[in-house]
């Protein structure tokens, strides 16, 4: 019996001491969650500051361009180029308001290269002054923040030529047409070198012995005449000798 008393005393000593151990890791826990609610508070107050501070700047540097845009709208009764002059001012103070709180254009000048990241294609024509996938010029200007695209540009894009047909030499249609692979003399109609023509006698007249022997005269031909004169040669062979 006491040695049964000793290990159930030793068992609630444990248990004792489990349970403290229990309460404090709960205590702990409780503690670190109260610190969690109360940073993630600060964070978001913090952010609300940053955010105020923020529009607070933009609206500070947008005061001149709006006391710029009321003067030309007071003077817009003046001359055209007065109001331009105005307006274009404007629009100069308005971009570098933009920029101090971190507006970036997006690159889009003629001539820059086709950039799908940044560029949004709206057009593609042929052109033989720019180059193949560069930009011929910008239809609505793109922003960026702080290095992240607010929107592309829309741009029109040169497209890329078209390659050159080497067109065929003379040697190269004598001897072959490139459509089908025929020579072009069966396409033309005409008859290939060395052929004879419908009517000629195919075998040699029989020669006079008695004449002399040397070489036959030639005649220069008008291509005109072989018509009428092949059939007179077929039927008297004797009247070309």
């Amino acid at each position: 019996m006491g040695r049964a008393e000793e290990r159930l005393e030793e068992s609630e000593t444990e248990r004792q001491t489990l349970v403290t151990g229990l309460q404090a890791a709960n205590a702990d826990l409780e503690r670190t969650q109260r610190d969690v609610r109360r940073l993630r508070s600060r964070e978001d107050q913090l952010r609300q500051e940053a955010m105020h501070k923020a529009t607070e700047r933009l609206c500070k540097e947008l005061l001149p361009v709006l006391d710029n845009l009321q003067l030309a709208l007071r003077h817009a009764g003046a001359s055209p180029e007065k109001v331009v002059s105005g307006v274009e001012m404007v629009a100069h103070q308005f971009t570098q308001a933009l920029q101090t709180v971190g507006l970036e254009r997006v690159r889009a000048s003629t001539g820059t290269p086709f950039d799908p990241m940044h560029h949004e294609a709206m057009q593609i024509d042929e052109s033989e002054d720019h180059a193949p996938n560069t930009v011929i010029r910008e239809l609505r200007a793109g922003f960026a923040f702080q290095g992240r695209l607010l929107r592309a540009s829309r741009v029109i894009v040169a497209s890329a030529h078209p390659p050159a047909t080497a067109s065929p030499t003379e040697d190269d249609r004598l001897v072959q047409s490139p459509n089908s692979g025929t020579p072009e003399s069966d396409q033309l109609g005409l008859e290939p070198l060395g052929s004879k023509p419908d009517g000629l006698a195919t075998q040699a007249p029989d020669l006079d012995p008695s004449e002399p022997s040397g070489p036959a005269p030639t005649v220069p031909i008008d291509p005109s005449d072989l018509t009428s004169s092949v059939p007179s040669v077929a039927s008297n062979p004797e009247t070309d000798v």
